[in-house]
């Protein structure tokens, strides 16, 4: 399954006020996280979904940009542990990844932050790609 976005660089993806003041943030543990719910979520470095809980996913969340996978070089994540932060850059582009652990929907939640770097107008093509596992107790 992909979803295509065509989008102009000056576009970014997320508000980027998304918390009041300066974040207080530190290196990320790279431990599988379980919801409220008992779902469990393996985020990779990159911020992908390896297997999840009862192997829902075969690599999910992929980010890929302009035909390249995301890869952070930077990863962190919020005081509290809840939510990763993965930033990368690719070529003129600046790309934050912000992977939420959200306890009160049982679910995850990702926002997507792509900054031009440039004084250029870029076209970018912006693609989340998963591929669900071969699990019948799967669901999502």
């Amino acid at each position: 399954m992909f979803i295509r976005f065509l989008l102009p660089a000056m576009l970014v993806l997320v508000v980027s006020a998304l918390h009041a003041g300066e974040e207080k943030l530190v290196p990320a543990q790279m431990n599988p996280r379980t919801d409220s719910g008992g779902s469990r979520w393996d985020i990779l470095p990159n911020g992908n979904i390896n297997d999840g809980s009862n192997d829902c996913f075969d690599n999910g969340a992929m980010l890929v940009i302009n035909s390249r996978d995301f890869a952070a070089n930077e990863r962190k994540q919020t005081a509290d542990g809840n939510e990763l932060v993965f930033s990368g850059k690719s070529d003129s582009l600046s790309i934050t990844r912000r992977i939420l652990v959200d306890n009160k929907r049982n679910a995850v939640r990702y926002l997507e932050q792509v900054t031009n770097a440039s004084n250029k107008k870029q076209q970018i093509v912006v693609e989340i790609r998963s591929t669900l596992g071969n699990q019948s107790a799967q669901s999502l």
